[in-house]
């Protein structure tokens, strides 16, 4: 609909190219970050994240909430930021908005050898890894009582790194656990989101 409101929390490297895909497509956007820069024609937001009032301000009227947030590569900020980021769009989406999350591959640990995709089980190896299941926790709570709805779409951005293709969904496309949609193989650079369905 594209009088929703599509809340995107981060501004980096994944949140920028998805805010700007939604303006793209004729949808208005609230870019949350700290500091300043939005594609054109997005609202911007500025605020911590780990201000659950910011989150629930910048998050007031959306249909969908996106975390598009990551945190300097250090175990121990990890460990304070990511819960934080994860309990207050939770709290944000319990007004009814459905929230989208990007994932870490560090929560599966090793795969032994198969792909992954939506069914690889959550088998930490390493502080990280441990950090990251424990911050995906909560979201998968929530889904299960439906106190927000979780796009379920873990492995969808994956590309393949056998054929190097794309999903043929995007982020927009995606809408739970249910929905049909390719699974896509392991990628030796993490998580990829198609900027083109």
């Amino acid at each position: 609909m594209p009088d929703e409101l599509h809340a995107v929390f981060g501004g980096g490297q994944v949140g920028q190219p998805l805010a700007r895909l939604f303006r793209e497509r004729g949808l208005r956007v609230r870019m949350a970050r700290r500091s300043v820069g939005a594609p054109e024609g997005a609202e911007l937001m500025r605020g911590d994240a780990t201000d659950r009032n910011f989150c629930l301000e910048a998050a007031r009227g959306a249909a969908t909430i996106c975390h598009c947030m990551n945190s300097p590569y250090s175990a121990k900020v990890w460990a304070e930021l990511i819960p934080k980021y994860t309990e207050n769009l939770i709290a944000a989406g319990n007004a009814g908005a459905r929230l989208v999350v990007l994932e870490s591959l560090y929560m599966l640990g090793r795969p032994g050898g198969q792909p992954m995709n939506e069914d690889t089980p959550i088998n930490p190896c390493s502080q990280k890894g441990e950090i990251r299941a424990r911050g995906g926790t909560p979201v998968r709570n929530a889904s299960t009582r439906r106190s927000t709805r979780d796009s379920g779409a873990r492995f969808r951005f994956l590309r393949s790194r056998r054929h190097g293709q794309p999903p043929r969904r995007s982020i927009l496309e995606a809408r739970d656990r249910r929905a049909p949609g390719p699974r896509a193989g392991q990628s030796r650079r993490g998580p990829h989101l198609p900027l083109r369905a």
